[in-house]
C-alpha cells in the first residue's frame, strides 16, 4: 500500500498549472535537494488550492548541470498566480526572497491556463515526467486547443502515459504539456532508471497534432525522473504528504 488517498483517475477539475524550470548552481548531492524540498514543503504545499506538484530531475548529458523545477496544478488561476507572487515576493529561505536563493543558477516560471488534465491512471504510478513548452503566433489558439484536447489525451494514453495537462499562456503566447509515466520494472534493479527514462524520451512528440496555423515553436523538451511528487490532498486526507516514486534509484526523504 503506497499510503496516497484523495486522488482519483480520470479528468482533474484544475482550472490553472504553475510550473518552474531552474538549473542548479554547482552540483549538489540528491540526497540534500531531496532535504531540502521536504523542509519546504511543509510550507508551500499549504497554499490555498495546490493539487499536486512534480519535482523533476535531470542531470543535462552534456555539461552535468542538474535541472530541477516543478509542475503544478491549482484549483483556480487566481491561486495559481497568488503562488507566483508569494514565491517571488514573500516566501523566504534564510532572509533571502525563495528565486534569489544562490542555490538556483537560473529560473524561469510561468502561470498557465488548464486546457485539460487527466489522469490515466492512479497517482502512484507516476514516476517519469515529459514537459514540453511551445511559443506560437497564431490565432485562436485557446479554441483550436480545446478542439484537439480529446486527440491528444488518446495519443498520450496509446503512449502509455499515466497523465497529462495540456497548458496554455495567452499573455506569454505559449503552450505547454506535461506527460507522466511510470516506471519500467525489470529484473535488475539498477536499469529500472534507464529503462524508465528511455521509454519516455522515446515517444513521439505530440505537437505533431497541432494544427500549422498554431504556428508553434518549440521551446522546451524536458524529460526526467520525479524526484518526488508533493500530495497536499493526499496529506489533507491523512495519507501520505508526498511519494519518491524513483526509490531506490534516486533518494527520499532522511531525518537528520
Amino acid at each position: 500500500m503506497t499510503g496516497i488517498k484523495g486522488y482519483l483517475v480520470g479528468d482533474i477539475p484544475a482550472q490553472a498549472a504553475f510550473t518552474s524550470e531552474i538549473v542548479i548552481n554547482g552540483l549538489p548531492p540528491l540526497q540534500d535537494i531531496v532535504n531540502q524540498q521536504d523542509v519546504q514543503r511543509k510550507i508551500m504545499d499549504t497554499r490555498p488550492g495546490m493539487y499536486l506538484k512534480y519535482l523533476p530531475n535531470l542531470y543535462d548529458p552534456v555539461n552535468g548541470q542538474l535541472r530541477s523545477g516543478g509542475a503544478y496544478l491549482f484549483d483556480t488561476t487566481q491561486q495559481a498566480a497568488e503562488y507566483w507572487d508569494w514565491t517571488t515576493n514573500v516566501f523566504e529561505v534564510n532572509n533571502v526572497k525563495f528565486w534569489s536563493q544562490s542555490l538556483f543558477r537560473s529560473t524561469k516560471r510561468f502561470v498557465w491556463e488548464v486546457i485539460g488534465a487527466t489522469n490515466f491512471a492512479p497517482v502512484d504510478t507516476h514516476a517519469v515526467g515529459r514537459y514540453q513548452r511551445w511559443t506560437y503566433d497564431g490565432a485562436n489558439v485557446e479554441k483550436e486547443l480545446q478542439r484537439i484536447y480529446p486527440e491528444l489525451k488518446r495519443k498520450a494514453e496509446d503512449q502509455g502515459a499515466v497523465a497529462i495537462w495540456l497548458l496554455h499562456s495567452p499573455g506569454e503566447k505559449q503552450i505547454g504539456i506535461q506527460l507522466a509515466f511510470s516506471k519500467v520494472e525489470g529484473a535488475d534493479p539498477e536499469a529500472v532508471g534507464h529503462n524508465s527514462f528511455a521509454r519516455a524520451v522515446s515517444q513521439v512528440s505530440l505537437d505533431s497534432i497541432f494544427p500549422s496555423s498554431i504556428k508553434a515553436q518549440k521551446s522546451v523538451d524536458r524529460t526526467s525522473l520525479f524526484l518526488a511528487i508533493w500530495l497536499p490532498r493526499s496529506r489533507l486526507a491523512g495519507g501520505v504528504p508526498q511519494s519518491h516514486p524513483m526509490y531506490p534509484t534516486l533518494p527520499v526523504v532522511q531525518d537528520i
